[in-house]
């Protein structure tokens, strides 16, 4: 992903690929039933990322700094550097060892720069990047009453630095902005959001831009 001016649109158009049918047996009040478990989960963060957490960053301060070279692991083989000065709030370092082992390690990575938060998650997806986005996007409108949500930018191509292709799009709230972007590995959906108050995001978007380009994968075992 080229690192964008604050402010600018995320470079490079993407159409919305058209929404798989799917039969009687595999659908749950409307919803695909391979997908309600990580829509359930990306549903719970996007509640958190919009309401509390700008708040909460504001009154705690942290000292788990990243530094140079710092890469974090989020299981299945897929990793995320982040920019140095920013805070790790979860995520495990590849340098560190879980006391259970490396399959303990847990999806989500929390990053705070001042009132900004910058969060990975990783679950399992059976379906597309777009199908992906729309789900995130459907789960946000259940929010619109309260929170005011709404895209703001067509979904535009995100390409990382190893050359994995994902979508990326703005989005804003009553008292929020942020970006979404969202990438398929193997058979993992990762939905990355960076929130905060109005102007925040704008003012960290090269922050942000460079640690969705850092995203890697490795299948297991390759």
């Amino acid at each position: 992903m080229t690192d964008a001016a604050p402010g600018s649109a995320p470079p490079g158009v993407a159409e919305h690929a058209p929404e798989n049918w799917v039969p009687v047996e595999r659908r749950f009040l409307g919803f695909d039933k391979a997908t309600i478990v990580p829509s359930v989960v990306i549903l719970v963060f996007v509640l958190a990322l919009g309401t509390w957490l700008p708040n909460i960053n504001k009154l705690i301060s942290y000292d788990n700094e990243a530094k140079a070279g710092d890469v974090l692991d989020l299981g299945e083989g897929i990793r995320i550097t982040p920019v140095p000065g920013w805070n790790i709030v979860s995520g495990l370092r590849v340098t560190d060892e879980p006391n259970t082992g490396r399959g303990s390690i847990e999806n989500t990575v929390t990053l705070v720069s001042g009132a900004v938060t910058f969060q990975v998650v990783r679950a399992p997806f059976a379906g597309t990047t777009s199908e992906l986005l729309d789900q995130v996007n459907r789960n946000n409108e259940l929010l619109k009453d309260n929170q005011g949500f709404h895209v703001t930018s067509p979904a535009a191509t995100a390409t990382t630095s190893q050359g994995d292709e994902g979508l990326v799009e703005r989005y804003a709230g009553t008292d929020t902005e942020g970006i979404t972007a969202a990438f398929i590995f193997g058979d993992q959906g990762v939905k990355v959001t960076a929130v905060g108050p109005q102007g925040a995001v704008r003012d960290q978007v090269n922050d942000v831009a460079t640690m969705i380009d850092s995203l890697s994968y490795q299948p297991q075992g390759a």
